[in-house]
């Protein structure tokens, strides 16, 4: 009778020693993975954060040429910080640029602005260029502007010299640069130089990396190129800008400016033909819902050239539109009338 008792007691305290000994392995794992769970969510954090900063860099103006409205340089003046701004002007693709009254000629209808400062800067000289005393007033600019012209003079005179890498900075310090026609096809890496229907590539500053962008784009009907163009670079997107119309792009976020549309190309790995979705005048979209359909594509089918790229998580549906935005000219007067003949609008077109 005292052995059964006996036995009982013991067989109910290991169980009891079990039970706890499980209750504290639970309890510890439960507190492991909370641990594990914070850190995570600490990391992702961080993450938001730096890439939140990184969407805090510089904003640009890509226009499309023709006739620009005046709310396109209402919104650029406003980037650029309005009366406080910085303004550079580089008239490099025109060949006018070489006039004796070159500075007359591109300036007067920024200075109706009342800018803070304004500059023309222009050389065909690499070698110039290169100079510190040249590039200074980049060093201090709060936006630069390109005019239209041919696209090519704008590459060889500058892609690869100080003033690429003061534009660079120009961004990182959140100043905004814009251009149009020619002054926004040197905007990418991969850059359309002429030529239609297939384009004849050069290379451009890469300001809006991955990408590639193409100008007068239903006024001179230039489909044809840009969609050839990501059929053989289908880790690009294509930016298809009409004319009297601006991309303002700053970060991920992308609005539609002006009078008529932007068109933009991906390359559809399920297809394997090319999408066109088209964004309108006051439209705000999101630039990473275009990039991951371009990161479904195998780094093998893309190409040596998009090895390194960043890429985001699986797209979910069509690209999306985030909204319309009620656009205004801004606060600045808008540069120019076209009366004087020195709008950048109503520069030469881009061959």
């Amino acid at each position: 009778m005292f052995c059964r008792h006996f036995t009982t007691r013991r067989t109910c305290c290991v169980q009891r020693i079990w039970w706890h000994s499980w209750l504290t392995f639970i309890c510890l794992l439960f507190v492991f993975v909370l641990s594990a769970i914070e850190t995570s969510a600490e990391e992702k954090s961080d993450s938001c954060a730096a890439r939140t900063s990184r969407e805090k860099d510089g904003s640009l103006v890509i226009c499309g040429g023709g006739n620009l409205p005046m709310k396109i340089f209402g919104r650029f003046l406003e980037l650029a910080g309005k009366h406080e701004a910085h303004v550079v002007v580089i008239p490099t693709a025109n060949i006018r640029a070489d006039a004796p009254n070159a500075e007359g000629l591109f300036l007067a209808g920024w200075r109706k602005a009342k800018l803070a400062s304004l500059v023309m800067l222009h050389t065909r000289d690499r070698e110039q260029a290169n100079k510190p005393e040249f590039v200074a007033p980049l060093k201090r600019a709060t936006a630069v502007w390109f005019n239209g012209g041919v696209q090519s003079r704008i590459a060889k005179a500058y892609v690869g010299t100080a003033v690429e890498r003061e534009l660079h900075a120009l961004l990182k310090r959140g100043g905004v640069i814009g251009g149009t026609s020619a002054g926004a096809a040197v905007q990418s890496r991969l850059m359309i130089a002429g030529g239609n229907p297939v384009a004849v590539i050069g290379k451009g500053f890469d300001l809006l990396p991955g990408a590639v962008i193409d100008q007068h784009f239903l006024r001179l009907k230039r489909k044809p190129r840009l969609v050839g163009v990501v059929q053989k670079h289908p880790h690009l997107i294509g930016f298809g800008i009409d004319e009297q119309t601006a991309l303002i792009v700053e970060g991920r976020r992308m609005e539609v400016v002006g009078n008529s549309t932007v068109t933009v190309c991906t390359w559809d790995v399920d297809t394997q033909q090319v999408k066109e979705s088209t964004l309108k005048p006051g439209e705000i979209a999101d630039q990473d819902t275009f990039r991951r359909r371009v990161d479904q594509i195998p780094a093998k089918e893309a190409g040596p050239s998009a090895a390194g790229r960043h890429r985001l998580p699986s797209p979910g549906g069509e690209p999306a539109i985030l909204g319309m935005r009620d656009s205004t000219s801004g606060s600045c007067e808008p540069p120019g009338s076209r009366a004087s003949g020195s709008l950048v609008g109503n520069l030469p077109k881009a061959p």
